[in-house]
């Protein structure tokens, strides 16, 4: 499938302003039938149910393709609804030529054939278009970016958005569609924003005349009319390189943009760059606000995840000897290095058959670090997670090691876009080939980021009573990993003058069950620990204890 990657991503653009573009093509396209053993957990290594694990409430096993009845199609974003849906947006490929591709799942993965019809594709001048990120408006409407094909056969950024039902938003640009060229080169969007104005912020790269690329940036007002174009290019003492890239974008609690990037030179590097809300580079960012990372061979950025207190993590691809691999930096807030992670702020995951590449970076609440993308099967490449702490060494609670693999049809598989969703359940989206070289179909999973699991508490771990009264206790029964057992939960018998009501135990699935404890006119003063168990359909076990304070 390689030449087909390479042609539907990059037909028509110059090889110095494609260079990320084409560094996955030729990643897959190396990987052959038979070249490379398959490295996957045999059913034995893996505990039923287990972070890591397929969601089987997901689809068929945890697993989706579908062609949407195209000649080929990928996902290259996804993004979450506040119902639980998900937004998926790539490129279709039609009998006319590229579009962007955009369609909507239910939570359980079908395909929502309220959102037009079952997805839409759009085209703008008629050339190919392709769509590489997504964004959701706090009003529910849908941004899709990518680059847009002109009547002259160039590239600009494009946008389009859609109403909630699907339909263009015809309030936004031109028919609900907005180009925006730099230069008159090629320019290409990779990554948006919301802000929390409605602005939209948009991030990729532009060509000058002379076929040099830098980081380009957009910032379009809520109807899609620009209010600032520009970049951040290079040479002299700031900055560094004089080529470079932008791949992802991260707004900053304070307003300030964080790009992340690759700076092209006599080695490729990961790079950052912080630029304050007027578009300024911040002086306090690494040097003059870039940061370039190099880890001893040709590095490719291709995601950034902002940590809640304020750490910076990077992933992409290092190519030590060669083939590429999974590789991780962390940053602190500064542009430092941070040195508690991995190897001097650095982590390259060796244990994965290469090539490999990590294309999302994701922090979980608990401040574990999940990067997805693709790493060699037996037969192509297939999704892969790797989930790794906060010090960046390996979590071998999640798959296998710390690593998971999933194949869907035996040959080349590659996750291009991940998202956590509220329930701590992974998404990832990308493409899957059903024959070895031909058309890509959209490709979703998604994984179990805990054992599903249970553990139960109070409302009030200590309550006050009179005697002669009663007190209402509510056991909350918190649910993770997707757990939507019942559970029984069964009362402490009656001691020390305090019996509870229910006597008998209490079967739920709802999140809580209440009791009263009726405290006896002889009952002791003072504090009384009274001990719930619950129990689920497995006979898994859990215990919590609340204090009465009898007065």
């Amino acid at each position: 499938m390689g030449k087909s990657i390479i042609k539907t991503a990059t037909a028509g653009l110059s090889a110095a302003s494609v260079r990320a573009v084409l560094g996955l093509a030729v990643i897959i396209a190396l990987i052959s039938p038979g070249l490379f053993a398959r490295a996957r957990a045999s059913s034995e290594d893996l505990t039923p149910e287990a972070a890591g694990d397929l969601d089987s409430s997901f689809g068929t096993g945890g697993k989706i393709a579908m062609d949407f009845g195209a000649l080929g199609s990928a996902a290259n974003a996804i993004a979450i609804q506040s119902d639980g849906k998900l937004i998926i947006s790539g490129t279709i490929v039609l009998p006319t030529g590229n579009d962007f591709g955009v369609a909507r799942c239910n939570p359980d993965g079908t395909l929502d054939k309220s959102f037009a019809g079952g997805g839409v594709a759009t085209d703008f001048f008629g050339g190919d278009d392709r769509g590489f990120a997504v964004a959701i408006q706090p009003d529910g409407k849908i941004v899709a970016a990518g680059t847009a094909t002109t009547a002259q056969g160039g590239y600009d950024f494009g946008l389009a958005r859609y109403n909630a039902d699907g339909t263009l938003d015809t309030s936004f640009g031109s028919g609900g569609k907005v180009t925006t060229d730099f230069n008159g080169g090629e320019d290409v969007i990779f990554a948006i924003a919301i802000q929390p104005d409605g602005k939209i912020a948009a991030a990729g790269y532009r060509t000058d005349t002379e076929g040099h690329t830098s980081a380009g940036l957009a910032l379009y007002n809520p109807d899609g009319s620009v209010v600032s174009k520009g970049g951040a290019g290079g040479g002299g003492s700031c900055g560094g390189q004089e080529e470079r890239m932008a791949t992802s974008l991260a707004l900053e609690p304070d307003g300030q943009y964080l790009i992340g990037g690759v700076a092209y030179g006599s080695r490729d590097a990961f790079e950052l760059i912080r630029l304050n809300s007027t578009g300024v580079h911040d002086q306090g960012f690494g040097n003059c606000g870039y940061v370039s990372t190099d880890f001893g061979g040709n590095d490719d950025l291709n995601a950034i995840a902002l940590q809640p207190d304020g750490k910076i993590v990077a992933a992409g691809v290092t190519r030590q000897g060669g083939m590429p691999e999974f590789a991780l930096a962390r940053y602190n807030t500064d542009g430092s290095l941070d040195s508690s992670f991995g190897s001097s702020g650095k982590v390259i995951t060796t244990s994965l058959p290469k090539p490999a590449a990590a294309n999302v970076v994701l922090i979980q609440p608990d401040n574990k670090i999940v990067a997805v993308g693709f790493s060699t099967g037996a037969a192509g490449s297939d999704f892969t997670l790797v989930r790794y702490n906060a010090d960046g060494s390996l979590d071998s609670s999640f798959g296998s090691g710390g690593l998971v693999k999933t194949d869907f049809s035996g040959t080349d598989d590659a996750g291009r876009a991940a998202l956590i969703q509220p329930d701590g359940k992974i998404v990832a989206v990308g493409f899957t080939t059903k024959t070895a070289g031909g058309p890509k179909e959209v490709a979703l999973a998604r994984y179990l980021s805990a054992a599903p699991d249970f553990s139960i508490g109070f409302d009030q771990s200590t309550v006050t009573a009179e005697r002669g009264t009663k007190a209402r206790i509510t056991v909350t029964i918190n649910r993770v990993g997707g757990f939507t057992g019942s559970v029984t939960v069964t009362p402490p018998a009656p001691e020390g003058g305090i019996k509870p009501k229910p006597a008998d135990p209490v079967t739920t699935s709802d999140s809580s069950a209440v009791f009263k404890l009726k405290v006896g006119a002889s009952a002791a003063v003072g504090p009384q620990a009274l001990t719930f168990t619950a129990t689920d359909s497995s006979g898994k076990t859990r215990t919590a204890t609340v204090t009465i304070v009898v007065q």
